[in-house]
């Protein structure tokens, strides 16, 4: 058996982090993608970026932030999207961190991907608005 099939994907990454000051950190970074395959062009995103940033506070206190695009999925029947990320951590000891955290902070609801098996079968994803607490304890 073997496979006929002449199919190309090509892209760029880019990713960088900078120190602002000691205290706060930003990421960002971009990606660009393409298929020449049916199977997978408009199943996957052309371009994706993120930027987050990360700040420590006084009282051994932290709040991340991010902000994610997605472009659209035309294959899918998707739209492109964005994402608001928070998280508000305080650690009061070096092996326990509460924190709270909001997810997709901006859009009650949106569709990321289908998923199934057989194409008649594939149904969109709809992610939800999230708030939640979170307790870490490490040993």
């Amino acid at each position: 058996m073997s496979n006929s099939r002449n199919e190309d994907t090509y892209g760029v990454e880019i990713s960088s982090q900078w120190e602002v000051l000691d205290f706060w950190k930003l990421n960002a970074s971009f990606t660009w993608f393409e298929a020449s395959s049916e199977d997978i062009d408009g199943n996957a995103p052309d371009t994706q970026w993120q930027v987050r940033s990360y700040l420590d506070l006084p009282y051994e206190f932290e709040f991340d932030f991010g902000v994610y695009f997605v472009d659209d999925l035309n294959g899918q029947n998707i739209s492109d999207y964005t994402r608001l990320d928070a998280r508000l951590g305080w650690k009061p000891m070096e092996k326990l961190e509460l924190s709270l955290v909001g997810q997709n902070l901006q859009d009650p609801e949106h569709s990321e991907f289908l998923s199934g098996t057989d194409i008649n079968l594939f149904k969109a994803t709809q992610v939800q608005r999230s708030i939640f607490g979170k307790l870490t304890l490490q040993f």
